[in-house]
């Protein structure tokens, strides 16, 4: 049975910016994808101005109020991600699906044609937000730069190699756990690579006051590695909407969040350059993060005749947060002529402290003009300034300061159209832009999308599909320190989602 162990905050200095939570995870809970429903999706979510749609409310709140009568929607869908990566010349794919339930909710409309606040709505919308399921990304190649073994002494350097043996009669995991309680993530990395024999003291003459070490690993090496992502975020939205005179619409949202990611990972190195010790190397680890959060939104339409203008703003979302890591490393080495195996499979499990984070909020501004009763064109644009993303903890500025070092403010831009071939088939399309929040755009680069979609009207019920595709371009890094390397990965979505809506 895994032991659980609680690391205090001078272990979670180090592990954040080494394994646990860093920039890439800060931005991972920044970003809300294209989710919703059916119709919603079609037009590639540009709904900020017109509401009537149940995913509109997660966009402007106000949009609830724009519904004629109350309704109840259902939207299921399958994600197919593909990733193609590339790592010094050598390229490989991997694809996946999911298919989940996307959106759950209902309005419900009061309305009252001789007042001045003509109509009033509630509604309640479950909505997803990310999409981590079943997510697979493998690359590898022949690296003659850097070696795992490189991870582990760069985690090694400083400390003593005393500390990185264990005492009598302890166990690996009973010292990996006091290495983590009273120490810190870097001393455990460290202990790790020493006791697999991946690195070894420069034995100075200083016995076990020595700080310095040697890679007993000759490069260049095959790498293969391997990374699977699970889980989801969701939001639920509380929504209060209502119409003044059926020209301007005022609407609010409270919205609770929801956050469980799982990330596994695992390196292999074998054929090292001749003369190497070390033959062979498996490092594996796994991250789970979970928690929630809070955040409102407040919104306003106004409608002119056929055209209407939309603004709405996102808070920050408040979260709080906790995670837990498990290691595993095994490894091949030549002892004087004989091949060792050494397994350091530590029966732990690190839990860190709850910290608090910051997503940012963001801006919404939209305009949609109707051409009578067969078509309308709708625009959306959105602003987040991704540099105030922030982790509370004063062990965590340093992560702070990462984030306003390596991101900048970031648009997007969202347009769709939707044309009646009869007064109950409609024909949808739409096209989105998102610019990277990375000041270096090869980090991650610029997303674009496009959308198709159709709808029938069954009076009481209607029934949409829409199908979606998107891609971006992105780097990817295996470890902070050591192991630096960078994968050129190429990723595209295609999705199709269903939606069936109930007028009540």
């Amino acid at each position: 049975m895994m032991k659980r162990i609680l690391l205090s905050a001078l272990g979670v200095t180090l592990s954040f910016s080494t394994f646990a939570q860093n920039e890439i995870d800060a931005l991972r809970n920044s970003t809300e994808n294209l989710h919703g429903t059916a119709r919603y999706r079609a037009l590639s979510g540009a709904f900020g101005a017109l509401g009537g749609d149940l995913s509109a409310m997660s966009i402007n709140p106000a949009g609830s109020a724009v519904f004629s009568s109350g309704a109840l929607g259902l939207s299921l869908g399958n994600i197919n991600t593909k990733n193609n990566a590339t790592f010094f010349g050598k390229g490989i794919s991997e694809e996946n699906s999911d298919f989940d339930a996307e959106q759950l909710g209902g309005v419900f409309v009061f309305a009252d044609p001789d007042e001045y606040v003509n109509k009033f709505s509630f509604g309640v919308n479950y909505q997803k937000t990310s999409d981590f399921e079943d997510n697979i990304l493998r690359f590898g190649g022949r690296n003659n730069k850097h070696s795992v073994v490189d991870y582990f002494g760069e985690h090694a350097k400083g400390f003593r190699v005393g500390d990185l043996k264990t005492k009598a009669g302890e166990s690996i995991s009973d010292a990996y756990r006091d290495l983590g309680t009273n120490g810190s993530f870097s001393l455990q990395q460290a202990f790790l690579g020493y006791q697999a024999y991946l690195i070894e003291d420069e034995k100075n003459g200083n016995g076990d006051n020595e700080t310095s070490y040697l890679s007993n690993a000759k490069i260049p090496v095959d790498q293969l590695f391997l990374q699977e992502t699970m889980g989801r975020n969701y939001k639920l939205s509380f929504n209060f909407g209502l119409s003044l005179n059926s020209k301007f619409y005022l609407g609010m949202n409270l919205n609770s969040h929801n956050i469980k990611y799982r990330k596994d990972t695992r390196l292999i190195e074998r054929n090292f350059e001749v003369g190497s010790n070390v033959k062979e190397v498996d490092f594996r680890n796994s991250l789970l993060t979970t928690g929630g959060g809070f955040s409102f939104q407040l919104g306003g339409i106004y409608r002119e005749k056929d055209l209407r203008v939309g603004v709405a703003y996102q808070s920050p979302t408040w979260y709080r947060l906790e995670d837990e890591t498990t290691q595993f490393l095994a490894s091949s080495v030549d002892d004087s002529g004989a091949i060792k195996t050494h397994v350091i499979a530590p029966d732990v499990v690190n839990l860190y402290e709850e910290y608090k984070f910051r997503a940012p909020g963001q801006w919404t501004l939209s305009l949609a003009y109707i051409i009578g009763k067969r078509a309308l064109l709708s625009a959306d644009y959105q602003y987040k300034d991704y540099t105030a993303m922030r982790y509370s903890a004063s062990y965590l500025q340093s992560e702070n300061e990462r984030i306003k070092n390596l991101f900048t403010g970031a648009s997007s831009f969202r347009f769709g159209t939707e044309f009646k071939a009869t007064p109950a088939l409609s024909f949808r399309a739409g096209t989105s832009y998102e610019q990277s929040p990375y000041k270096d755009k090869k980090m991650t680069g610029n997303l674009t999308g496009y959308s198709l979609g159709m709808g029938y009207d069954f009076g009481g019920i209607s029934l949409d599909f829409a199908y979606n595709t998107a891609k971006r371009s992105s780097e990817y890094q295996m470890y902070e320190i050591g192991l630096v390397d960078r994968a050129q990965v190429d990723t595209r979505w295609n999705s199709y989602m269903f939606t069936v809506l109930f007028k009540l």
